[in-house]
């Protein structure tokens, strides 16, 4: 600390992105709520020159032309152009079109196939992986034909690329490839950056599927807003150049081998300690302590609560109780009380004398439940093929009942 404090340099809170008038830049597969954010942005940070770049750009640029006509205003010439980006015709197409040089690209192209990955077929596997993979390696290779390194290569990504997703297989493989991605352009001293996005509340796909984004707000899932994915990719766009990421050789130790400054997820904390949020079941994120503290993470890996976990201990000790009627309607509840919280219902009771009458996705979430936190294994089809809940609570008693009777205790 000087002994004159005016020798202190002052610096500002953070680094605003300034972006150069004379250069273009790409958006590429967001023509929608999160693409136009972006652009709009783009044009606040000083782009002048735009390229929309999607399948159905031409078309929603003539939809939606109060927005293009909003950017132009702005003094911002905008591009549309329609293609696909995992095809490298269109790519190059699209690069060539361009009247200045090109400094950014912002690949948000992105296609949903949810499925059960035991269900999934080859065309919905690559219907999601093609846009994220081959769209990348497309754009990686267009762009190089340019006699100047591109200012940012951004990619936005999703939480699912690090946790995984149920139903979405496709997409976390799709999403974890643009995660790695950035350290392989780095590696060829090439800019790129990564944002692993969670749950946006007014923009993006959610935005438009009300009754969806309501069921994860019950369960306390934590929602972005616009400004929070803005400021998060224009401090990803500044470290752009991988400065202190794992590619720094002179800092490329045991601990910095573990660090990309180029990558960053939002989103990952819950709204409340009390959720069932996926991720909290992976070991790996226990250190988020600033978010739910370790034991209540712990706690909620036990879903069923302390009384299943009494019950099975008890019945270790004595397995002839499960045969009582008692043992049979406890794992009935202990089964619709599982269901109740994966069918994302809070307020609703779930009629045990009912048949499951759920999709696949849930299916194989109760599946793998039964499994971790009561230990009998099901199929998917004996699931399916249950007369009613109460009945599932039967047949898991005598599935545990022959497990505990083959095998003795060691005590």
């Amino acid at each position: 600390m000087p002994h004159n404090s005016g020798d202190l340099q002052a610096r500002p809170l953070r680094s605003k992105m300034i972006l150069r008038p004379d250069r273009t830049y790409i958006v590429v597969g967001g023509v929608g709520g999160l693409g136009q954010a972006t652009a709009r942005f783009l044009v606040e940070r000083g782009a002048r020159n735009l390229i929309f770049f999607s399948r159905s750009a031409e078309e929603v640029a003539k939809s939606q032309s109060e927005y293009f006509t909003e950017l132009e205003y702005l003094g911002c010439k905008v591009q549309a152009i329609s293609g696909s980006v995992d095809e490298m015709a269109d790519v190059v197409k699209m690069v060539d079109s361009s009247t200045t040089p090109i400094a950014g690209v912002l690949h948000a192209a992105m296609v949903l196939q949810d499925m059960n990955l035991a269900d999934m077929t080859f065309e919905q596997w690559q219907a999601t992986v093609s846009p994220k993979v081959q769209g990348t390696w497309n754009l990686h290779y267009a762009l190089q034909s340019q006699n100047e390194p591109l200012d940012f290569f951004f990619l936005f990504s999703s939480l699912s690329g690090l946790g995984g997703q149920i139903g979405q297989a496709n997409y976390a493989a799709g999403n974890a490839f643009l995660d790695a991605f950035v350290q392989y352009r780095h590696f060829q001293g090439l800019a790129c950056s990564v944002l692993d996005i969670g749950i946006m509340e007014d923009i993006g796909v959610l935005a438009r599927e009300n009754n969806r984004l309501e069921a994860l707000r019950s369960i306390s899932q934590h929602c972005l807003h616009e400004q929070d994915l803005l400021d998060a990719m224009e401090l990803m766009i500044i470290r752009s150049d991988g400065s202190g990421s794992i590619e720094n050789e002179q800092n490329r130790g045991l601990a910095q081998g573990y660090t990309n400054h180029s990558q960053l997820a939002i989103g990952v904390r819950p709204s409340s300690s009390t959720n069932r949020i996926g991720w909290q079941r992976d070991p790996r994120t226990l250190f988020l302590s600033n978010a739910v503290s370790t034991r209540q993470l712990l706690e909620q890996r036990e879903v069923g609560g302390s009384s299943l976990k009494e019950f099975l201990q008890s019945c270790v000790s004595d397995p002839t109780r499960l045969s009582s009627d008692e043992a049979k309607d406890f794992l009935a509840k202990e089964i619709g009380s599982a269901l109740k919280g994966f069918m994302m219902r809070q307020d609703d009771e779930v009629d045990l004398s009912l048949p499951l009458q759920t999709d696949s996705l849930v299916t194989v979430e109760l599946r793998n439940w039964l499994r971790q936190r009561i230990g009998v294994v099901f199929t998917v089809l004996e699931l399916r093929n249950a007369d009613s809940i109460l009945a599932l609570g039967g047949l898991t008693a005598t599935k545990l009942s022959a497990a505990y009777t083959a095998v003795p205790p060691l005590l």
